[in-house]
């Protein structure tokens, strides 16, 4: 690497750089990015500004990818904006943006940070010294946010599979998740989960004979409302053996059937017995089928009671809810 700043040279001038940045009079070329990481730190310590223990400090801070692109913005007052990306890209600084891969000594390539704003060379050497540290402590939320999306997509899969043979209408099933959409910032759930939750609660229902389906809850045999009653069960063995599957959305495969007052269903589990995201799920899919039904919201409240915390009736009050 050589770099040129207020009037001191470090490095040789050579041919075919990666990266060749020119500001003001200084200058920076980089030929290796992962020696120019080490050759960074070393000229920010001769000029007597290396700040890269404040950048480190604040990320230590952060939890979410968004709150270390966050945190990252606030380092210098110049950068106005800070994205994170899985895309591949390669390293690249030029006066508007600086753009820096991240790579996993153990996981490989995670994607990129694309920093925004007036760029000069000492901020470029600040994150290009940065960037071990700055890989290392966000790696963990990465393959977090990775694993989460690919699971995701599993899920919407089996959601689809079961949305193929199990004929809901569009009315239905755009208002529950509008519903759902409403209602779950309300309360105290992850969301991330609670969507997850949501793509596959019913997926048990792929378990139920086909002729079953089409008919009217109301005109089911004993023997069919039987085995209707029962796909939270199948739902549960579809999705057990999923792996990093988070128990909440198991709970709500399981039992989003189940009421406070026993008179759910598969197990007519009480009170306390009754997981809060189970509840919560089979709080939206209640709502949502009495009121496409053209239930009056006076008489639904009613129906709820008892069989939903009554917090939930009250945050639903709080919230437009017409089908």
């Amino acid at each position: 690497m050589y770099v040129k700043l207020n009037d001191m040279e470090f490095g040789k001038k050579l041919e075919s750089p990666i990266v060749a940045f020119t500001e003001n009079g200084n200058e920076l070329f980089i030929y290796d990015f992962d020696s120019a990481v080490e050759e960074a730190a070393s000229v920010l310590y001769e000029l007597g500004i290396n700040r890269t223990s404040i950048l480190i400090q604040k990320l230590l801070t952060a939890i979410e990818i968004e709150d270390y692109m966050e945190k990252i913005r606030e380092f210098d007052p110049r950068i106005e904006e800070v994205e994170f990306s899985q895309e591949e890209r390669k390293l690249k600084i030029s006066p508007e943006e600086i753009t820096l891969p991240i790579n996993s000594k153990s996981a490989g390539y995670l994607g990129h940070i694309s920093i925004k704003g007036p760029i000069n060379i000492e901020i470029a050497l600040q994150l290009i010294a940065s960037i071990n540290s700055i890989t290392s402590i966000i790696e963990g939320s990465i393959l977090e946010k990775r694993s989460y999306e690919m699971l995701k997509s599993s899920l919407e899969t089996l959601s689809k599979a079961m949305e193929s043979r199990v004929r809901e209408a569009d009315k239905l099933k755009d208002y529950k998740y509008k519903l759902f959409s409403t209602l779950i910032d309300k309360f105290d759930v992850e969301r991330e989960i609670a969507e997850l939750a949501f793509y596959v609660y019913d997926v048990g229902l792929i378990g139920v004979r086909d002729y079953i389906l089409q008919k009217d809850l109301s005109d089911l045999t004993k023997k069919e409302w039987e085995e209707y009653r029962n796909h939270p069960k199948y739902g549960y063995e579809i999705l057990k053996n999923i792996q990093d599957l988070p128990k909440e959305v198991l709970d709500a495969t399981l039992y989003h059937h189940e009421r406070l007052d026993g008179s759910g269903y598969p197990f007519g589990l009480e009170s306390n017995e009754v997981p809060y995201i189970a509840l919560l799920i089979g709080f939206v899919d209640e709502v949502a089928r009495k009121l496409v039904e053209g239930k009056e919201k006076s008489e639904l409240y009613c129906q709820l009671k008892g069989k939903f915390p009554d917090e939930f009736i009250r945050k639903l009050k709080e919230v437009p809810i017409d089908a």
